[in-house]
């Protein structure tokens, strides 16, 4: 009975030392817990058939000035046709640095900003404007290679979650 007071001890003891050097290895390596959320919104859609709709790319960086993103976009181009990429209207990334499509479903879009426009505040990167082709249940996502960058994070990778959309066509 004595021994669980003790072991309770050593197990605290433990957590605390390990928080500490977590704390100590973040800041000395200006590493982060916190990485750049992006979202697609809405995350849920339900259209008619060749009713268009809108969905808007944001990004939710925790504190943390954007430097620049590389967004990589997928759908399935069987049921959905892109009819628009509006990049860079909302002021937030305002150099458009590359976009591009291709007949697979895949869309680039590279943004970045001056050091004097960088913002640490969730924003709108972009907009896309979509037709729906078939009936069925569609998603648009962000791909693999999609990639945020600070120079505050020494232009690491610093995409966290990706959201989605789920496209439901009737």
């Amino acid at each position: 009975m004595r021994q669980l007071p003790l072991i309770a001890s050593i197990v605290i003891g433990l957590i605390i030392v390990i928080g500490m050097i977590a704390y100590f290895y973040y800041h000395q390596t200006g590493a982060s817990f916190s990485n750049a959320d992006v979202y697609i919104n809405p995350s849920n859609i339900s259209k008619n058939d060749k009713q268009r709709f809108t969905v808007v790319l944001s990004i939710a960086p925790k504190g943390i000035k954007i430097t620049g993103v590389e967004l990589q976009i997928t759908y399935d181009p069987a049921k959905l046709r892109l009819q628009s990429i509006d990049p860079g209207k909302y002021g937030y990334l305002p150099v458009v640095l590359e976009k591009k499509t291709d007949v697979s479903g895949t869309i680039i879009i590279a943004l970045g900003a001056a050091p004097n426009k960088q913002k640490s505040l969730a924003h709108i990167m972009a907009s896309l404007v979509f037709e729906p082709l078939q009936n069925g249940v569609s998603y648009i996502s962000y791909g693999a290679d999609t990639k945020v960058v600070s120079s505050e994070k020494n232009n690491e990778n610093i995409v966290g979650k990706k959201g989605m959309a789920k496209v439901d066509i009737h």
